[in-house]
């Protein structure tokens, strides 16, 4: 399962290769709604994997991802995905968010 170390908290990901060849585009990164996790994108990861990289982090105090004591704002959540991001090298992506992943 991976992991990204965020300072004092391991953030949860799923991390999908592109399963044809369709050359450079950018990654879909999908962020879910508050009390929900990764899973709730699992079809659109499957269905979007054929032809882009798909990354599916789990918000801090959502599914495997850590759940330290503060820091949950939004403000918080996007510097959560901002370093995540730099993590995986990646500067440039599609966002797709639902309900608090919206408002990140």
């Amino acid at each position: 399962m991976p992991y990204a170390d965020l300072s004092d908290y391991r953030l949860y990901y799923e991390d999908h290769d592109p399963q044809l060849n369709t050359g450079p585009q950018p990654p879909i990164c999908f962020l879910h709604g508050f009390t929900l996790d990764h899973r709730s994108w699992t079809a659109d990861a499957e269905y979007f994997s054929r032809w882009y990289r798909v990354i599916v982090p789990d918000a801090k105090g959502h599914g495997l991802s850590d759940a330290p004591a503060t820091n949950y704002s939004r403000d918080h959540r996007i510097e959560d995905l901002r370093k995540l991001l730099d993590k995986l090298e990646i500067d440039k992506f599609h966002l797709v968010g639902l309900s608090m992943g919206g408002s990140t």
